[in-house]
């Protein structure tokens, strides 16, 4: 349902998930590994359109790759680093969630979030409002940051990250008019029209850690 307009795409994918792949298939999955970085690969621009993409097989490489082509490519940008506050919700303590819990048992909500202006970015994680959801911002929407708005009182602190999406219909419906009350005026000349605001994230997770259950808080956009 996320490629409506290429049916052949939709369809391998679906074989993918049934473990039905055919020789064609493998062939044309073949036909796209390059062992070599290529020189689209140093053009921003081309992952921000997502001309070009890298796949790989686990978050570890995924993490590295993402944060050399963010200071590689937007060697300029400033970088700003959103740390979760993950706590355990079944103690009395205080206690903080331990560092081995991964990307998929937090729900998908990345611990430390390394980002600049510029950088291509996915939602990781379904809004949790129904008619947001509907609009589009869910798991896998594509796009890139146009603006990060920190707090007036810390400009280390991301307060809203604005993101311009691939797909112009995202938010359109309902999200972009009842967030425009976010859009702030000293900034306006900054943040493109088009641009969303997408805040900090609050979920509940269970931890494979013993019998805790972990709260986690953090923004729900992964670097792409």
């Amino acid at each position: 349902m996320r490629c409506p307009d290429d049916l052949a795409f939709a369809q391998l994918c679906d074989r993918v998930g049934k473990n039905q792949i055919t020789e064609e298939d493998v062939q044309f999955f073949n036909s796209r590994c390059i062992s070599e970085e290529i020189p689209e690969e140093l053009d921003n621009e081309n992952f921000k359109s997502g001309e070009v993409t890298i796949i790989v097989t686990t978050n570890e490489e995924k993490d590295k790759i993402n944060l050399s082509k963010l200071r590689t490519l937007l060697p300029e940008a400033k970088e700003y680093i959103c740390l979760s506050n993950d706590k355990v919700t079944n103690s009395k303590y205080n206690i903080s969630l331990p560092d081995c819990v991964s990307f998929s048992r937090s729900g998908q909500m990345m611990k430390n979030l390394v980002i600049r202006e510029g950088a291509p970015v996915s939602i990781t994680t379904n809004h949790t409002v129904k008619r947001y959801k509907e609009d589009g911002l869910t798991n896998c929407a594509y796009g890139f940051i146009d603006f990060i708005q920190h707090s007036e009182n810390d400009e280390d602190i991301v307060e809203i990250i604005w993101i311009r999406f691939r797909d112009e219909r995202v938010g359109k419906r309902h999200y972009k008019a009842e967030t425009r009350h976010l859009r702030p005026r000293k900034f306006a000349h900054l943040i493109h029209e088009d641009a969303l605001p997408i805040l900090p994230s609050r979920k509940l997770f269970e931890v494979n850690h013993g019998s805790m259950s972990g709260n986690g808080s953090s923004s729900n956009l992964t670097p792409h």
